[in-house]
């Protein structure tokens, strides 16, 4: 991981993503990258005439005031500022410079408000071809974070699985255990509900077989570096990921955007999607894409 791109415009929302952006960076020694968008469209209007040379010398100090404090802490940092709207800046930029990771402060829409809000963030996650951090602050909450734990759930199939390669190199840059959790749905075993016995045995096998997976995929991090852990539960998936970043307190959940769920629907469309709106944890979402070449590199050691 050699450069993380982080947008910022002013917001307290926003700027919750530089710790973690902080942590990974130096963990990794990557290059930090600043970064802001001036658009005239959030301008509110009134009497207040809005000022290009004012808005770009604001954006300037305001970035170089927080680059100054990166690089007290030994990190490497540098700012850009683009003109135009926030996410299509932002996935210009990420291309153009070619960073390994975005880290966004945020949260999930919820109406037409300011880019960090929300709407900005997932028009980056849908669009960009880079891995996304999304940071969604607990009210409240100031803070720094403890990173320790990643939460990687995991559904066995091989759009799932091309984000170990991602999630070993967070869990190296920020001396993590990885948690990697596979989900056992009870919908293909509805027919059977009416026969215990049969329903008990067949759940046995399959977290038998989940388990097995998981322990093989703990065994490839093991030679990279990486302490494990694995988990296996039953039920509903979004439920059980909720439930084990509840219980567990993770520092961040690892999502493939496209894998697919027990009903073979689309990950970011159901699962991914959900535990993001739902999580007590900041997630950070992937396109297998991004990963599939990495993949047997991990799993061969």
């Amino acid at each position: 991981m050699r450069s993380l791109l982080v947008p910022l415009d002013g917001s307290l929302l926003a700027e919750a993503a530089l710790p973690y952006a902080e942590s990974i960076a130096r963990g990794a020694r990557a290059e930090v990258v600043l970064f802001t968008a001036i658009d005239e469209s959030f301008h509110s209007g009134g009497r207040e005439r809005w000022n290009l040379g004012q808005e770009t010398a604001w954006a300037y100090t305001y970035l170089e005031q927080k680059r100054r404090r990166l690089e007290t802490m030994g990190i490497s940092t540098r700012i850009e500022i683009c003109f135009g709207p926030a996410a299509q800046s932002i996935l210009t930029v990420a291309e153009r410079l070619g960073v390994d990771l975005i880290v966004m402060g945020g949260r999930h829409p919820h109406g037409p408000e300011p880019w960090s809000c929300g709407g900005v963030c997932m028009r980056v996650v849908e669009f960009c071809s880079r891995p996304v951090l999304l940071v969604q602050p607990p009210p409240g909450a100031s803070a720094a974070p403890t990173l320790q734990r990643v939460l990687v759930p995991v559904d066995g199939s091989s759009l799932s699985l091309a984000v170990m390669p991602l999630a070993s190199e967070l869990c190296r840059a920020l001396s993590a255990t990885a948690v990697l959790l596979h989900v056992v749905a009870l919908g293909g075993l509805a027919a059977a509900a009416a026969h215990r016995e049969y329903l008990l045995r067949a759940l046995a096998v399959l977290q038998e077989e989940a388990r097995q997976m998981l322990e093989e995929l703990a065994e490839g991090l093991g030679r990279q570096g990486v302490r494990a852990e694995v988990r296996v539960a039953v039920g509903h998936a979004i439920n059980q990921i909720i439930q084990t970043a509840e219980e567990l307190a993770p520092s961040i959940i690892v999502l493939s955007s496209h894998g697919r769920s027990g009903q073979g629907r689309p990950f970011m469309g159901s699962v991914a999607q959900a535990v993001l709106q739902r999580a007590p944890v900041p997630c950070l979402l992937a396109k297998p894409a991004e990963a599939v070449n990495r993949t047997a590199l991990l799993m061969a050691g």
